[in-house]
Parts: structure tokens; C-alpha cells; sequence
């Protein structure tokens, strides 16, 4: 199955988070996400709890910034604390399309 929807996704770039101020790290939400990437390809969507997506496309939103929400709520969400395990797959953005209809397209993909 994520052979044939890699195509459409730009995988997250797990250096980006940093929470080394934070105390407890192995009770953040981050220490439970499985990132999916070319070497770590994750197939097994019925092993997780939560499934992300992110969809960095703004041009039909009056937001500046909308296309950057992806990441940043990622960050602020990863650096929060859970009290159980839950297992998170995090496959990346949706490639923006050439139109945001192809954006839709491969969202619906």
C-alpha cells in the first residue's frame, strides 16, 4: 500500500524537533511517533492508533502562513506529554500539487 502513495509525500525531517529542555522525554508524545521515510517505509497502517498527514496548502486560504501549519502543529504537538503509550505513524506532507485540486487528488489517494 505505501508503495503507491510515496509519491505523494515529503517525509518529515525528525532533526527538526528538539526537546532536550523538556524533562521526562520518554513520556512525550514524540518518543511514541514512528516517522516514515524511505528507509523506514511503515506498512502496517492497522498497528497504530494515530495516523498524520500533513497538508501544507494555502492557496485557497486567506492564512499567510497556512502552508506552514503542518510542521509547527507537529511541534507544539510532539512536545506534549502522554501518560499512556500510543502508537502514531507520521507520514509526512502531501506534496503540494501544480493546482490545489492535484493536491486534493493526492490527498484522496
Amino acid at each position: 500500500m505505501i508503495n503507491d502513495i510515496i509519491g505523494y509525500l515529503d517525509f518529515i525531517d525528525v532533526s527538526s524537533f528538539n526537546y532536550s529542555h523538556k524533562n521526562n522525554q520518554d513520556e512525550l508524545m514524540f518518543s511514541n511517533v514512528k516517522f516514515q521515510s524511505l528507509s523506514n517505509p511503515i506498512e502496517l497502517l492497522n498497528s497504530c492508533d494515530i495516523a498524520i498527514v500533513g497538508v501544507p496548502e494555502g492557496r485557497n486560504s486567506k492564512g499567510e502562513f497556512t502552508s506552514l501549519a503542518p510542521n509547527q502543529i507537529r511541534k507544539d504537538l510532539y512536545g506534549l506529554y502522554v501518560p499512556n503509550k500510543i502508537n502514531i505513524i507520521d507520514f509526512g506532507n502531501i506534496k503540494q500539487g501544480k493546482t490545489v485540486k492535484a493536491t486534493y487528488v493526492a490527498l484522496t489517494e
